[in-house]
């Protein structure tokens, strides 16, 4: 039987969720299909793996001129890419590849795929968000539209004015067979002597602003548990600045920034509790990760993704904690890490408060830890990869 030529569009394949969610959707797809994987950039590093050909374009520059011009040229290879290849479908991930797959014009069926809304959305991203919307008219024309979240998917339906029969929501594949067995492997030993006796508490993400992990140590300032150790694993724009409040709120023996790790996994088993502070998500792998390490989250209730995970619904907007079989939900935090925080004090006792209620109490901890790897598998990559094959067929 012939195969389905499909190509996988996405910005790279380096660190990141994006270039995982495709890696894990790559392996999961059954021999039916014939893959090319297409990068918009050029990789320094290919760090996930991946089925068929990759196919690297042309490397970003930094100045806008020379952005626009590569991104044009990027577009011409991508078009001339398509005609050539003859594709059955083509797959795009997150907005740049949405917007370069359809601005190429290709032949074949195109399906678009949102892990984030927040570059869509005008109030929130200043003159950025503006020329975004020029792009809405272009972004109407995929054949199919998926979602990483059912919030998302409400939430493209107001902005691109897209019918039902136009859009899925599909969560992210998780390959939780490997994430166990890359927890597998040994952490460092100096890791292991510094938890010797100690509580762990982690989170793990890029130390970025819609990370908020400033969040998590302010709140340390009131975790009545002094046995309690909270690792911060991630690199990002704002890691010194985080290095920096540690330092002066003199909290260095009970929290440690220790950079970003290849793998996460062996060091996240060891927690007790997971901790996420975001503003905002497209999904939350984060979440199904450390759950299918049996490890319990508490997550803000943003937007969007991990009420979802955690509750099974969208919500984003709790007021006080809410506890569920796997993890617990706290209200989303607010201001920036040189606001006055005094201001989202409140907000930090409460996560305070939730943490040392699950850490003494030994049932409640124990409960959601057993329930934690079972929720996971609910967003196994087998799932997930099986409803796009069957959206692929739709389209077809």
């Amino acid at each position: 039987m012939k195969k389905i030529k499909i190509a996988l569009l996405v910005p790279d394949m380096d660190l990141g969720g994006i270039p995982r969610v495709a890696s894990d959707l790559s392996m999961g797809l059954s021999q039916e299909y014939d893959q090319t994987l297409i990068s918009l950039r050029k990789n320094r590093d290919v760090l996930h793996p991946y089925k068929g050909e990759l196919v690297e374009l042309v490397p970003m520059k930094s100045s806008l001129l020379p952005i626009l011009w590569t991104a044009y040229k990027r577009i011409r290879m991508l078009k001339k890419l398509l005609r050539e290849r003859e594709f059955d479908l083509i797959l795009s991930f997150g907005l740049i590849a949405n917007i370069s797959m359809l601005l190429a014009k290709p032949k074949c069926k195109t399906l678009s795929s949102y892990h984030s809304v927040q570059t869509l959305m005008v109030s929130r991203m200043g003159i950025y968000g503006k020329i975004t919307t020029l792009f809405y008219k272009i972004l109407r024309k995929a054949d199919m539209n998926i979602c990483v979240s059912k919030g998302i998917e409400e939430e493209l339906k107001k902005m691109l004015h897209i019918g039902e029969e136009k859009i899925r929501t599909i969560y992210n594949p998780m390959n939780i067979k490997d994430i166990i067995e890359k927890s597998k492997a040994s952490p460092s030993q100096e890791f292991l002597e510094q938890i010797r006796g100690r509580r762990v508490l982690m989170t793990l993400g890029r130390t970025v602003y819609e990370k908020g992990q400033w969040h998590l140590i302010e709140a340390m300032k009131y975790v009545k548990n002094k046995d309690v150790i909270l690792y911060i694993f991630g690199d990002g724009d704002y890691l010194n600045l985080l290095r920096e409040r540690v330092e002066a709120l003199g909290l260095n023996d009970r929290i440690i920034l220790p950079g970003s790790v290849v793998n996460p996994f062996p060091y996240l088993k060891n927690a007790e509790v997971f901790l996420l502070t975001s503003f905002f998500e497209g999904f939350g792998n984060v979440i199904v990760e450390a759950q299918a390490l049996s490890v319990p989250v508490v997550a803000t209730d943003c937007l969007y993704g991990p009420s979802e995970i955690i509750a099974h619904e969208h919500s984003g907007g709790v007021k006080e904690p809410q506890y569920y079989a796997s993890g617990a939900l706290i209200p989303t935090f607010k201001g920036n890490i040189t606001d006055n925080l005094e201001e989202d004090s409140e907000n930090h006792k409460v996560l305070a408060i939730t943490i040392d209620k699950i850490l003494d109490d030994e049932k409640l901890l124990s409960d959601m830890a057993s329930k934690c790897k079972s929720n996971a598998e609910l967003f196994d990559a087998a799932i997930s990869c099986a409803m796009y094959e069957r959206v692929f067929k739709e389209v077809l």
